[in-house]
C-alpha cells in the first residue's frame, strides 16, 4: 500500500467544559486538540497512520 501524507491536515478544536450555576450555563475553554484528517475523506486515516507508525521511518516522515 502506498502512503501519501500530503492530503493530511491538522484541524483544530476547543475543548470547553460547562457548568450550570443557577438558569445558567457557563463555559471555560480548557484546552486545544489536534485532530489528523485525511481530504479524501474528511477522517481520521487510521489504516495508513498505523502502517507509518510501525517504523521508525514511517514516524520520521511524520514528525518531518
Amino acid at each position: 500500500m502506498k502512503i501519501d501524507i500530503n492530503d493530511w491536515y491538522l484541524v483544530e478544536q476547543p475543548i470547553w467544559q460547562f457548568t450550570k450555576h443557577g438558569p445558567l450555563l457557563k463555559k471555560k475553554l480548557l484546552f486545544h486538540e489536534l485532530l489528523l484528517r485525511s481530504a479524501k475523506t474528511q477522517r481520521f486515516p487510521a489504516k495508513e497512520f498505523t502502517l507509518l507508525t510501525q517504523s521508525a521511518t514511517g514516524n520520521k516522515l511524520i514528525f518531518d
